[in-house]
């Protein structure tokens, strides 16, 4: 009669996704515990497994090793919360701002890259001007902006554990355009024999 073998499950405790172990095993072997595969859970980071759902029992780090039992064996995923940054500068409402104004928030521990987006949409559905995922400081240049407009700006974590949430939405206003130069009008260049009180005159300006 063949030796009974039994499983390893990886239960990923309300992650989407998954990681598994097709291999049967025979009681007394030893067992390499995985990583998280494709689990994740947005705003949470994966920190490794544990034979209890809630944390209370054995606890594994990937790669550590397990003896397997005469029992099939359940680990379950464990999250700890991966904070939203908080967003620094400009400050929100801020105005006359510059038309390539940086932008930056606190680092966040356990991160490691931030995604940033700006747009002169409050739900960020259009009007995109900057989105990038793959930041790894905590400031960014963005531009060049239209002038006098107003635009909506977040911050969000992540690692290899999952995403933070995003963080507060920050608003800024850009600074008015620099009016254009106005042409002279009067006296005309190089005009002579003019008055010792003259009169100048030019165009006006839109704006």
């Amino acid at each position: 009669t063949a030796n009974p073998t039994y499983t390893v499950t990886y239960n990923g405790n309300g992650g989407i996704g998954a990681q598994t172990d097709p291999n049967q095993y025979l009681a007394g072997v030893t067992v390499t515990v995985r990583g998280q595969g494709t689990l994740q859970i947005t705003g949470y980071t994966f920190t490794g497994w544990n034979r209890a759902q809630d944390g209370s029992l054995k606890s594994y780090a990937v790669n550590d090793t397990l003896i397997m039992g005469s029992a099939n064996v359940t680990l379950y995923a464990q999250w700890t919360a991966l904070p939203a940054p908080t967003i620094v500068s400009p400050i929100s409402g801020a105005t006359n701002q510059s038309i390539n104004p940086t932008l930056s928030w606190n680092l966040v521990t356990g991160a490691t890259a931030y995604r940033l987006q700006a747009s002169m949409a409050s739900d960020f559905l259009g009007g995109i001007v900057y989105d990038d995922s793959g930041l790894t400081s905590n400031s960014q240049a963005i531009g060049t902006l239209l002038n006098n407009t107003t635009y909506y700006w977040r911050v969000r974590a992540k690692n290899n554990g999952g995403i933070s949430a995003w963080s507060s939405t920050w608003i800024f206003t850009t600074i008015v355009a620099a009016p254009a130069a106005s042409a002279l009008s009067s006296p005309l260049n190089g005009a002579t024999n003019q008055s010792i009180n003259p009169t100048l005159s030019w165009n006006l300006v839109t704006g």
